[in-house]
């Protein structure tokens, strides 16, 4: 099994608070978001958010096969133990709005179209309390 890659809270403070959740980190990802997905990363930062000031995550913290969380089975330990660790730490930073990046977490806040549909969207926080 993989080494987990835990998710990482800001490492400065800014007026406001941005979290970025994605499914599953990518298989050669040291932190989150730090692989390919990055990408998504630098357009915040083109926007003046700056990565260091967002609370970076993701609902299972082991790498997925193919990056995709729907062929993990929803009560094992990696989905239950991951979503419960997401849950705690959205819990703990309290953002003001999330940039939800992966297909399931848009399932899990209710949102049921696909991740394309809203990539880059900015969604006021409620995913702490619907998890």
């Amino acid at each position: 099994m993989n080494n987990p890659i835990p998710n990482s809270f800001p490492a400065i403070e800014v007026p406001y608070k941005l979290a970025v959740v994605g499914d599953c980190p990518e298989t050669n990802e040291q932190s989150p978001f730090s692989g390919s997905a990055g990408a998504l990363l630098s357009a915040l930062q083109q926007s003046n958010a700056m990565s260091s000031a967002c609370f970076k995550g993701n609902l299972i913290q082991i790498p997925c096969a193919y990056n995709d969380v729907s062929r993990l089975h929803k009560l094992s330990s990696a989905y239950l133990d991951g979503k419960e660790k997401l849950t705690e730490d959205l819990q703990t930073f309290q953002p003001n709005c999330v940039l939800l990046a992966g297909k399931e977490v848009l399932k899990l806040s209710g949102i049921a179209h696909s991740n394309h549909d809203f990539r880059g969207s900015i969604f006021e926080c409620k995913l702490a309390d619907s998890l």
